[in-house]
């Protein structure tokens, strides 16, 4: 098996530089703004959001959230790769080198950029809820996904294909 370079699988695959740049420290567990400065300005309950059962932390709200775990599958599923959709997955990181061991190789790019999707739109939907309070229904989180995944496909011009 070839070592897994989180780092190098994110830039690699076709993002914006933000959405690499996040998601590189997303998969570290260092993306959220949890430090003292966030709750000064924006004081909160330390729930994840979506649940309101949890701690919110980078693995919880992109790996144990019942919220993020609906999202990833009908997205996956949508985009035709039912073999990724996480289950009990230890951490962001672990599942993606596993599952990227699963998915045949003319698909990872796309799996890769999938991922990069779905964290990006998991915490722009979490930091609206936080910092301006918006909160939309889980089916249209869902939608705008696919509405991004397919603006990001014909963006990438042929380095991200939807199947």
């Amino acid at each position: 098996t070839v070592m897994f370079s989180t780092a190098s699988t994110i830039w690699k695959a076709w993002a914006p530089l933000k959405v690499q740049t996040l998601s590189l420290a997303g998969c570290h567990g260092t993306c959220l703004d949890s430090g003292p400065s966030r709750k000064a300005r924006f004081p909160h309950n330390d729930a994840c959001c979506f649940c309101n059962i949890a701690l919110e932390s980078a693995h919880h709200l992109f790996m144990g959230c019942i919220v993020g775990t609906i999202i990833w599958s009908s997205v996956l599923l949508w985009e035709n790769l039912s073999e990724a959709i996480p289950q009990n997955a230890p951490d962001l990181r672990d599942w993606w080198q596993d599952t990227r061991n699963r998915v045949h190789e003319p698909r990872r790019n796309s799996l890769n950029t999938m991922v990069l999707l779905i964290i990006w739109s998991i915490r722009r939907e979490r930091n609206g809820w936080i910092f301006q309070n918006s909160h939309t229904p889980l089916q249209g989180i869902i939608n705008q996904i696919k509405i991004d995944a397919m603006h990001w496909a014909e963006a990438s011009l042929g380095r991200f294909v939807l199947f």
